[in-house]
């Protein structure tokens, strides 16, 4: 997968196809107990310059003997690298499953250290359940990579149970035309992010034009809205402009010295247009593009 929306894309497609059955799983400060040594032997299997692996010693070398720093180009890298044969247990269980060329027992998705395995609610697929729980367990030891008990769920969408993966949050539906469906929301830690990053800015710049305040926040909406427009946004983009107008014109009414908000000198539309606010916010239907090469920058903040 190239991208954080391919992945999220295979989450709903598995979901669909009735693999209701859920592992989210969480490990334990991943990043910090990476093993060099186990590290290192995966990439030697590939690499064959011994400056490049003497470089990447280096650069391993600032977080002691286990660990890779986080924030480095290098970490997504190595971070995939590392789960390799957790790839490959599971790759191999898919594989097994397979009913026809289409259809599986199994998918799992997994973007670095976000890992959800979904699993068929078919009582055949039962063993299957116990099995991939087993082996998961069986390959992370060898890794020394341990789970985070408390936050892994295991979860039966079919009684409700909902889970986040890249900043969504997914749950099964039934469609106003009795069908079954996928609920893609963005996750209500991923909203609150953006609009703490929004109110540092007006707080940074009280005294200053709202032009100035527009130029910092425009590019923060408009990656937050390319990141989310491909889920069942609509709800928690309304949701947006209304906090956003309400900021705004409290920082234009701070500027007259005046209390409230003045809903009548202005319009939403109109208010977001003078100022040339972004606002376009409009949910899209995703569509593979195999040139792509990278999500959004803002999938960093939005998890």
């Amino acid at each position: 997968m190239r991208t954080a929306h391919e992945a999220t894309e295979r989450v709903k497609l598995a979901i669909l196809t009735q693999k209701i059955r859920v592992i989210d799983l969480d490990l334990k400060a991943y990043f910090d107990t990476i093993g060099h040594s186990i590290l290192l032997e995966k990439i030697a299997k590939r690499v064959n310059d011994d400056q490049l692996m003497h470089l990447i010693k280096m650069m391993l070398k600032v977080n002691a003997k286990v660990g890779v720093p986080q924030g480095s180009v290098c970490s997504p890298l190595f971070s995939n690298l590392y789960l390799n044969e957790l790839d490959k247990m599971l790759e191999k269980a898919k594989e097994v499953t397979r009913y026809n060329e289409k259809y599986y027992q199994l998918e799992y998705v997994r973007w670095a250290d976000d890992i959800v395995i979904l699993v068929s609610y078919h009582p055949s697929a039962d063993k299957l359940w116990e099995q991939v729980n087993r082996r998961l367990r069986e390959e992370l030891i060898k890794l020394k990579v341990q789970i985070n008990e408390e936050k892994t769920k295991y979860l039966d969408l079919n009684k409700g149970d909902k889970f986040g993966f890249l900043g969504f949050e997914f749950k099964k539906i039934k469609t106003k035309t009795g069908k079954m469906g996928v609920l893609a929301l963005p996750k209500k830690e991923a909203r609150q992010k953006l609009k703490n990053k929004i109110k540092a800015v007006f707080k940074q710049h009280v005294s200053q034009p709202l032009t100035k305040v527009r130029d910092l926040i425009n590019p923060m909406l408009k990656g937050w809205y390319n990141y989310f427009k491909y889920g069942n946004s609509s709800k928690a983009f309304g949701d947006l402009k209304d906090w956003l107008n309400k900021k705004i014109r409290r920082h234009l009414m701070r500027a007259m010295k005046r209390k409230g908000y003045d809903w009548k000198r202005w319009s939403r539309t109109g208010l977001f247009a003078i100022y040339n606010i972004f606002s376009d916010f409009k949910v899209s239907r995703w569509k593979a593009n195999p040139k792509r090469q990278a999500d959004n920058p803002w999938f960093e903040i939005v998890k």
